[in-house]
């Protein structure tokens, strides 16, 4: 359990968080890229400009 002057520990649980939000993000722009990519009727799907920009927009993992 932390306490407060726990500070390395609460330091490390913090940047654990801000590694998840980066997660979470570029899992959210993937599936919204899947999404997009199961409905779209662009011809090839990665000539789409949504598609296109919904894939640039996953920056690759750390």
């Amino acid at each position: 359990m932390a306490r407060p002057s726990d500070a390395d520990l609460r330091t490390g649980m913090a940047a654990r968080a801000r590694d998840l939000d980066e997660q979470i993000g570029r899992l959210t722009r993937l599936r919204d890229s899947l999404r997009h990519a199961a409905v779209c009727d662009h011809e090839p799907i990665v000539d789409c400009p949504d598609f296109k920009r919904a894939v640039g927009d996953v920056p690759p993992p750390k």
